[in-house]
C-alpha cells in the first residue's frame, strides 16, 4: 500500500498543486473555525472551573446562600455540625482598580480555618493585614507594583490605597483567574463592603470518617436558607448560565467543518473521475477493491491531517481573538472580572484534530467505494463523466425526504428541550437534505431555465448546460457547499439582525433616565464594587436633578434555574419609563408592589419557569422561602436567564443588603445634563463611573454587537470554503474538458465564447447554490429562533433578513465568477493543437 501511495497518489497529488491547496485550505478552514469556538468557549469555563476550585481548596462542600449572602454566624454554625472538621468563610468581591478605576479584579477575603482550607503560598512577601493586599502574579504585572508598593481601589466606602504586601505564587489561590487575583484581609473588607459580618460563602472539609451525605443533610438543617454544594457543581451552576452563549458558536463552528466536508468529497470525487482508467489499469493489474478504497482514503487521511494540523494552527490564534468579545458578554452578566487566559488542551486539541481527518475520511469515502466498484473494462473504456440517471434522482429526493423529516423530528424534540443538542441535530439535517436534493433539483433547473437562458445566451450557455448535465453530481457538490455557506450567512443573519433590532428597541424605550452612576463601567457586570445608597441623596443635593432610582441586581436560584433579582424605588422608576406588557398580561398598577410581597417578571423568565400572571413565586431569602404573587410580565432584555422586579423597599427587608449598583438620575432638562455630570463626577475623588443616557446605550450595543463579530468571523469562513469550491470545481472542469474545448476552437469557437462557457457554468453553480442557501437559510434561522427561545426564553419576532440575502447573492454570484475567471482565461488561450492531442 505504502508503494502505491508513493507511485501513484503522490504524482497525482504534485501534479495537481493548485487543487490540492485549495483542498486543503478548505479543510483547514474548517477546522479552524471548530478549533477557534472550542478553544475559546474551554477557555472560559476552565477560567470558571479554576477560580472555583482555587477558592474552595480542600473543601468537600460550599454552603452559600440560595440568593444575597449568608447571615452572622453562620459560619459558626457550620463549624458546629457534626462531622464537619473544619469550616472557612469568605467574602468574594471585585476592586476596581488601575490607574483608571477600571480594571476589575477579583478578590478573596477569608475567615475561620482559612488554613486548613485554602493554600496560600507566597513567592516573597507576607500575608496581608489591615489596609494591604496580597496579589496574584499576574495581577502584581498588570497594575505594574510590587512589595511595599500602593494599589488604589475603588469601594463603597470611596477610593482607598492599600499596599501590597506580597505577591502570591502559581499554587493554590494564586492560580485562581490565570493569577489576575487579590487576597484581602477579612476585617478590612468586612468594613470596606459593609457586610456587617454577613458572607458570600463557607467551604467546608468533612472528619475522617463522616459521611458526605449525612453531613450535607445537617449543613441544610442546620442553615435551612442555605444551598449546600460539591466546588465542582457550584462551578456547573455557573457553567450552566453561560451555556446559551457558548451554544450557537459551537452549532456555527461545526456548519464550517461540514462544508469544508464538502470539498473534500469534491475534490476525491473529481481525482477519482479523472484517474479511471488509472485504476481499472491497477484492478487489471491484480490489485483487490479494498485495496482501492484503502488507497484512496489514505489520500484523504494526509490531506486531512496535513490541513487539519494547519486549521488548529490557525485556530488558536483566532480564539485568542474571539476571547475577549466572548468573555465580555460573560462579564456582563455572570462573572466579574474573569480574565482573558487562553486555555488550550492538547488532548483536546487533537481530538479536534482528528475530526478533521475524519470529515476528510467522510469525503472520501463514497468516492473511494466508486474507484473500487467500477469494473477494470468499464474503467478503461467509458466516458469519465455520464448523465445521472432518473432512478438515481428519484432515490436522493427520497433520501433528503427522510432527512426533512428528521430534521421536523429533532425541532419537535428541540422545542421541549433546554440545551442546544436536539438544535443542532435539525441544523445539520436540514445541511444534508439540501445537500442530497441538490443533484437531482441542478438537473431539473438546468433544463427547465435552458430555452430562457440559451434564448438570451446563445451558444456559450448551451455548451455550460451540456458541461453541467455531463457531470451534475460535481456541479451539485460543489452548489451544496456554496448554498450550506449561504443558508449558514443568511438563517444567522435573520437571527441576528431579528434580535439586534428587537433588544435595541426595547432599549430605547425602557431605558430612559438622562444619566446613569455606578462604580464600573457597561461589561464588567453592572458594577462589581456595589455603592452607599447615601449617594443617592448627595446626588438629588445638584441643582438640576429632578430624581434618582437606587438599582440594585442579584443572582438568584429558583428551582433548577437561576434568574437576576433586581430591586427599584418603584416609584421613581415609573417616572423613567414603564415596562412594556408581555402579550396575554392585562395592565396592572406597578406601584401595588411598594412595600408588599409582589413582584413582576420578565416574559423569559415566566416562559422559562412555567409562570403566569397572579400566580406565587416562592423565594428564598435569608430568612427562609417567602412567596411573592406575580403582578405583571414584562417584556425585557436585561438578562437571559430572566429578570424579577422587586420594590427596594422590599428587597431591603427580605433579603437585608442595601447596597446599590447603579444610579438611574432624571434631570428637570436636558441642558442640565453637562453641569449634572460635572458636579457628580467630582463626587466620591472622582471615581465614580457616570454615563450618559447614549453612552449607557451605546456600551451595551458595543457589547451585543462586538459578540455577533465573532459569528461575522465563522460566516465568511464558510462562504470562503464555499467559493474555494467552485474554484476547485471550474478549473478541473477546464482540464476534463480540455480536448473538447480544442475541437470546439478547432471548429470555429472564440476565445471569447470559451471563456463565456466557462463563466456561465460557474455563474449556473453560483446561482444555484444561492437559491438553495436562501431558502435553506429561511429553515435554519427558524432552528435557531427556536434553539434561542427554549435556553434563554425569549420570543423575538422572526423577520427574513432580505439586504443580507441580497447581499450574499450578488457576493456569490461574483465570487463563483471570480473564482471561475482563471480557469476560464486557461481554457480560452489553451492550444489548439496541444488540446486536441491530449489524452
Amino acid at each position: 500500500m505504502l508503494a502505491l501511495l508513493r507511485l501513484v497518489s503522490r504524482r497525482h497529488l504534485t501534479r495537481s498543486p493548485g487543487r490540492t491547496l485549495l483542498t486543503l485550505a478548505g479543510v483547514a478552514l474548517g477546522v479552524a473555525a471548530l478549533v477557534a469556538i472550542d478553544v475559546t468557549n474551554g477557555s472560559s469555563t476552565a477560567t470558571i472551573d479554576e477560580l472555583v476550585r482555587a477558592y474552595a481548596g480542600k473543601a468537600q462542600f460550599t454552603v452559600s446562600a440560595a440568593s444575597g449572602t449568608l447571615e452572622p454566624g453562620a459560619l459558626g454554625v457550620a463549624a458546629a455540625t457534626p462531622g464537619v472538621a473544619a469550616a472557612a468563610g469568605s467574602l468574594q468581591v471585585v476592586l476596581l482598580v488601575g490607574p483608571d478605576l477600571r480594571i476589575a479584579l477579583p478578590a478573596i477575603a477569608g475567615t475561620g480555618d482559612e488554613d486548613a482550607i485554602r493554600e496560600y503560598v507566597l513567592e516573597r512577601g507576607a500575608r496581608p493585614t489591615e489596609q494591604e493586599v496580597l496579589l496574584g502574579g499576574e495581577a502584581a504585572r498588570r497594575l505594574g507594583v510590587d512589595i511595599g508598593g500602593a494599589v488604589r481601589a475603588l469601594t463603597p466606602l470611596g477610593v482607598r490605597s492599600l499596599r501590597v504586601s506580597g505577591v502570591l505564587a502559581d499554587r493554590g489561590v494564586g492560580r485562581a483567574n490565570g493569577t489576575f487575583v487579590a487576597v484581602l484581609p477579612y476585617a478590612t473588607t468586612d468594613v470596606l463592603y459593609q457586610r456587617e459580618g454577613r458572607l458570600d460563602a463557607i467551604d467546608v472539609a468533612l472528619a475522617p470518617g463522616a459521611r458526605a451525605n449525612d453531613v450535607a443533610a445537617r449543613l441544610r438543617s442546620a442553615l435551612p436558607a442555605a444551598e449546600v454544594r460539591t466546588p465542582e457543581a457550584r462551578g456547573g451552576q455557573t457553567k450552566k448560565l453561560v451555556a446559551s452563549l457558548q451554544s450557537l458558536l459551537q452549532v456555527i463552528s461545526a456548519l464550517s467543518l461540514f462544508i469544508g466536508t464538502f470539498l473534500v468529497f469534491n475534490t476525491m470525487s473529481i481525482a477519482v473521475a479523472q484517474r479511471k482508467r488509472e485504476f481499472g489499469i491497477l484492478r487489471a493489474l491484480g490489485v483487490r477493491q479494498r485495496e482501492v478504497v484503502a488507497l484512496v482514503t489514505l489520500e484523504a487521511t494526509f490531506i486531512g491531517l496535513a490541513a487539519s494540523a494547519a486549521g488548529a494552527a490557525v485556530g488558536v490564534l483566532m480564539a485568542q481573538a474571539f476571547l475577549g468579545a466572548v468573555n465580555t458578554q460573560i462579564r456582563a452578566n455572570f462573572v466579574a472580572g474573569l480574565a482573558d487566559q487562553l486555555v488550550v488542551p492538547w488532548p483536546r486539541l487533537v481530538g479536534l484534530v482528528l475530526i478533521g481527518v475524519a470529515a476528510a475520511l467522510v469525503g472520501a469515502l463514497g468516492p473511494a467505494v466508486a474507484a473500487a466498484s467500477a469494473a477494470p473494462s468499464e474503467a478503461m473504456t467509458v466516458p469519465r463523466y455520464a448523465a445521472v440517471e432518473r432512478p438515481l434522482r428519484l432515490r436522493l429526493l427520497g433520501f433528503a425526504a427522510v432527512l426533512g423529516l428528521l430534521c421536523l423530528v429533532a425541532v419537535n424534540a428541540q422545542s421541549n428541550a433546554e440545551t442546544a443538542a436536539p438544535g443542532s441535530v435539525a441544523a445539520f439535517a436540514l445541511m444534508l437534505a439540501i445537500a442530497v436534493a441538490a443533484a437531482p433539483l441542478l438537473a431539473l433547473g438546468v433544463r427547465a431555465a435552458a430555452p430562457l437562458v440559451e434564448g438570451v445566451l446563445g451558444l456559450a450557455a448551451r455548451l455550460a448546460r451540456e458541461s453541467v448535465l455531463r457531470s451534475p453530481g460535481r456541479a451539485a457538490v460543489t452548489a451544496a457547499a456554496l448554498s450550506a455557506a449561504i443558508t449558514m450567512v443568511v438563517g444567522l443573519a435573520s437571527f441576528i439582525d431579528s434580535e439586534r433590532t428587537t433588544i435595541f428597541g426595547w432599549l430605547d424605550q425602557a431605558v430612559n433616565a438622562d444619566m446613569f452612576v455606578s462604580a464600573g463601567p457597561v461589561g464588567s457586570n453592572s458594577a462589581p464594587s456595589p455603592l452607599d445608597p447615601s449617594l443617592a441623596e448627595q446626588i438629588r443635593g445638584i441643582p438640576g436633578v429632578r430624581a434618582v432610582d437606587l438599582y440594585r441586581q442579584v443572582r438568584i436560584e429558583v428551582g433548577t434555574s437561576f434568574a437576576a433579582l433586581a430591586s427599584v424605588d418603584v416609584p421613581t422608576y415609573l417616572l423613567r419609563g414603564r415596562p412594556q406588557f408581555a402579550p396575554g398580561t392585562r395592565s396592572a398598577d406597578l406601584t401595588e408592589l411598594v412595600g408588599r410581597d409582589l413582584v413582576f417578571v420578565s416574559d423569559n423568565f415566566a416562559n422559562r419557569i412555567g409562570i403566569r400572571q397572579d400566580d406565587t413565586l416562592r423565594l428564598n431569602t435569608p430568612d427562609g422561602p417567602v412567596d411573592f404573587r406575580v403582578s405583571a410580565i414584562a417584556v425585557d432584555y436585561t438578562s437571559d436567564q430572566g429578570l424579577i422586579f422587586m420594590d427596594r423597599t422590599t428587597y431591603v427587608r427580605h433579603f437585608h443588603d442595601r447596597s446599590v449598583d447603579s444610579f438611574a438620575v432624571m434631570l428637570e432638562r436636558p441642558a442640565d445634563l453637562a453641569p449634572v455630570r460635572d458636579a457628580v463626577g467630582r463626587l466620591e475623588s472622582g471615581a465614580l463611573f457616570v454615563q450618559s443616557n447614549e453612552e449607557f446605550k451605546g456600551s451595551i450595543r458595543k457589547i451585543v454587537n462586538d459578540f455577533f463579530s465573532t459569528t461575522y468571523v465563522m460566516e465568511a469562513i464558510a462562504l470562503l470554503v464555499g467559493v474555494l469550491g467552485v474554484a476547485n470545481t471550474m478549473l478541473v472542469a477546464v482540464l476534463e474538458r480540455r480536448r473538447e474545448i480544442g475541437v470546439l476552437r478547432a471548429v470555429g469557437a472564440t476565445r471569447r465564447q470559451i471563456r463565456g462557457t466557462v463563466l456561465i457554468e460557474a455563474g449556473t453553480i453560483g446561482a444555484f447554490g444561492a437559491a438553495l442557501g436562501l431558502a435553506g437559510g429561511a429553515g435554519l434561522a427558524a432552528i435557531v429562533f427556536l434553539i434561542s427561545e427554549r435556553t434563554t426564553g425569549w420570543v423575538i419576532p422572526f423577520a427574513y433578513a432580505w439586504t443580507a440575502a441580497a447581499t450574499v447573492t450578488v457576493l456569490s454570484l461574483a465570487a463563483a465568477l471570480a473564482a471561475a475567471w482563471w480557469p476560464a482565461r486557461r481554457a480560452a488561450r489553451a492550444d489548439v493543437a496541444g488540446a486536441l492531442m491530449y489524452e
